[in-house]
């Protein structure tokens, strides 16, 4: 799969946590591996990125940034289609405090 490079990303909130990432695993140097986000290359649309996404996914309202933001810190988004997601994406290689910087 290809990597997004530019773009709105999208992180749905499932619980009332305010931090869009605070349990998902982290390598040994503490940045993400893998975290479900979406997003559609070169696309800003919120409503067409967030086509495919599980209501439960985004209960608590969504946190959004753009693909841009995650490369300049050191991130990757990788398109990851799921079954009934087209637009699912993993965001890897940021470090936890920036991540949550960048979709709050």
């Amino acid at each position: 799969m290809a990597d997004i490079k530019k773009g709105t990303v999208i992180r749905g909130l499932k619980n009332a946590n305010l931090k869009p990432f605070s349990s998902e695993e982290v390598d040994q140097h503490g940045r993400l591996l893998d975290a479900s986000v979406n997003s559609i290359e070169g696309s800003n649309n919120i409503a067409a990125i967030m086509v495919g996404m599980a209501p439960a996914m985004h209960a608590y309202g969504t946190r959004t940034s753009t693909a841009e933001k995650i490369i300049q810190k050191g991130g990757r988004v990788l398109k990851a289609p799921i079954p009934g997601n087209p637009n699912h994406c993993l965001i890897s290689g940021l470090e936890l405090k920036d991540a949550n910087n960048l979709f709050s």
